[in-house]
């Protein structure tokens, strides 16, 4: 198997990158018990038993704070969004 990679270091954007003492992710990636396509990949290149599952959560930093938005509930409580955005019925003419 050969692998390029056009950065300096391996990973591209499964990679991460430092903000002061926290390493952020590049871009969000992630893999869901789900997705039938990856795990039939994982278990035809025999890597499906060395996954290790974990229970994760999503949050979003708005005004001042961090948000929980890890499940439907969480998203509609979510205070940087009204349950209609009147953005959507302003519409220029």
């Amino acid at each position: 198997m050969t692998v390029f990679e056009g950065d300096a270091t391996a990973g591209g954007l499964a990679s991460g990158w430092q903000i002061g003492d926290l390493t952020w992710d590049k871009h969000y990636h992630v893999t869901l018990l789900s997705d039938s396509c990856l795990l039939g990949l994982l278990e035809e290149l025999e890597l499906k038993a060395q996954m290790q599952w974990q229970s994760t959560r999503t949050g979003v930093f708005a005004d001042g704070a961090l948000h929980s938005v890890s499940n439907a509930w969480e998203f509609l409580r979510f205070p940087a969004l009204g349950f209609v955005d009147h953005n959507l019925l302003t519409w220029d003419s």
